[in-house]
């Protein structure tokens, strides 16, 4: 006989799952293979009983997780970046965080964030050859597509989830239900495709048997009017797509969101950008720098009270977020931009191409050149005034002399990349903690600060120096995604060959950062 405890703990775990199983619906189609036959109690040593312990935990486990997804509304899948779909999830949630915060100031209630950012967007899923997400997020109040926190130009498609299941049973099921509760706008012709990022395997479902083309008919048997055969008046057709991950099937109906932003300016940077005159081995990667902006964009909203926007870079390098910040925001705002910089030959490079920048449109740009310091400014009929100054010198003791006024932002692409000027310095991550620290003295309060710091310095942590300092740290993102690696080349290396996979390892390692999106204390 079995010792009481162990009879004690089965009858527990069982009316735990029992509980849980009561929650679905009666229609639903859904097997624990642990349930399936009388339950048995064995000895606690036996293999029987080992084996059915692993399989009651693995279901509980599984239905846990479903539940935690149930609320998911809309999905987004990122486009194929390579690199950085870590950070297009961080803007998802930070755009997710501003629109509940605004959703709240128009009601009248103080803005508050009842849960952690980066859990109001979630990683459902992880396409690993093109190292793009799958994004879900949950509504909080009915709005239109446009608010939703996916940037169209950061996705390959966005769109409602209007039936899902763990297995294909259950999706075909949960299809039925929404025919049954579909009003007669889904009664026109559409069009069906088929995304997988992992297959359909879990414990709840141990082997896939079916193709993608079996579901894909199976779910046009059941959906509402009739497939599209013709390519003419494409636009009217319903877009659905069946998306596959190694937990649940959704079937999404995409949006046509078309978002007006600044496709043109930026084509127009990359172009002349690439041609600057001062080329810095150590500069941020553009498509980073670009959603960096795109982020601070987004905070800044609903932050700016006054004609005229504030930034500095305490460790401007070669400009680029400069730059970029006098074509995305220029004609919108007077701009007055600060940049700071240790190395003389990249402060007064960064004059060099922000005044190669200024002059594409014609426009009249001047510079006052004094003692370690570059004055620009630019007057123009179709663009606000503008004005930059750079300086060299160190940051830590420059900005509280400089700082005549508080920033209304902040970007510090801290020293971390091996091609930078004081990467190998021994004080190194005690000089990024200074940085930071004299920055956040010269911001306004609530003013956004987004830090650039090496991933593999484990010297320095800007998350816990931000939160040390006051700040509300919204999230970080790795570039590239933490595990991702690039397919080798296949090429075979000369010399010792432990030797060249260790020192490809490092490299690797050496082009990692991490990118820390915080807010300053109120």
């Amino acid at each position: 006989m079995a010792p009481p405890l162990l009879v004690l703990s089965h009858l527990t775990i069982l009316s735990i799952c029992c509980s849980i199983l009561s929650a679905f619906p009666r229609s639903s189609t859904l097997f624990v293979p642990s349930l399936a036959s009388p339950l048995r109690v064995h000895h606690l040593h036996s293999e029987p009983s080992r084996r059915r312990h692993r399989s009651l935990r693995k279901g509980l486990r599984l239905l846990l997780h479903s539940s935690s997804q149930d609320d998911i509304q809309y999905v987004g899948r990122t486009i194929e970046s390579f690199k950085l779909a870590d950070l297009y999830w961080l803007e998802a949630c930070v755009r997710a965080y501003c629109q509940q915060n605004r959703t709240q100031t128009d009601v009248g209630h103080q803005p508050i964030r009842p849960q952690p950012t980066t859990e109001l967007v979630k990683r459902l899923a992880f396409h690993r050859p093109t190292a793009s997400y799958l994004l879900g997020y949950t509504e909080q109040t009915t709005q239109d597509a446009q608010s939703l926190p996916f940037r169209p130009n950061k996705c390959q498609y966005v769109g409602e989830v209007i039936a899902k299941g763990t297995t294909p049973n259950e999706f075909i099921g949960s299809i039925s239900q929404f025919v049954g509760n579909t009003s007669s706008s889904y009664n026109s012709t559409w069009t069906l495709d088929y995304d997988i990022f992992e297959p359909l395997r879990h414990d709840l479902y141990l082997k896939k048997d079916f193709t993608s083309t079996m579901l894909m008919c199976a779910a046009s048997r059941v959906l509402p009017g009739e497939p599209s055969l013709s390519s003419i008046h494409a636009e009217r057709n319903v877009a659905y797509i069946i998306v596959e991950t190694s937990t649940e099937l959704y079937l999404v109906r995409k949006h046509n969101t078309v978002e007006i932003d600044n496709g043109n300016i930026t084509k127009d940077f990359r172009t002349s950008w690439s041609q600057r005159p001062f080329q810095y081995s150590g500069a941020i990667n553009l498509d980073v720098a670009l959603t960096i902006l795109d982020i601070i964009t987004d905070i800044l909203q609903s932050r700016i009270t006054s004609r005229t926007l504030r930034m500095l870079d305490p460790t401007c390098g070669s400009g680029t977020f400069l730059g970029l910040a006098l074509m995305l925001w220029n004609s919108q705002v007077e701009i007055e931009l600060t940049g700071v910089d240790s190395n003389s030959k990249c402060a007064s490079g960064t004059v060099k191409n922000l005044m190669k920048l200024l002059s594409l449109d014609g426009d009249a740009a001047q510079c006052t050149e004094s003692t370690d310091m570059w004055t620009l400014t630019l007057r123009s009929d179709s663009k606000q005034s503008a004005k930059a100054t750079i300086h060299t010198g160190d940051s830590v003791m420059l900005l509280p002399t400089i700082a005549t006024k508080k920033y209304d932002c902040a970007v510090a692409n801290l020293p971390w990349n091996r091609n930078t000027f004081q990467y190998q310095s021994k004080d190194s991550a005690c000089a990024s903690s200074d940085i930071i620290k004299a920055t956040a003295a010269v911001l306004k309060p609530g003013a956004p600060l987004i830090v650039v710091s090496g991933g593999d310095d484990a010297s320095f942590d800007a998350n816990q120096c931000l939160r040390h300092l006051g700040f509300d740290v919204l999230g970080e993102a790795t570039v590239p995604p933490r595990g991702f690696n690039l397919p080798s080349s296949g090429r075979k290396k000369r010399g010792n060959t432990e030797n060249n996979v260790g020192s490809t390892d490092k490299v690797a390692r050496s082009s990692d950062c991490i990118i820390t999106v915080a807010i300053a204390p109120k």
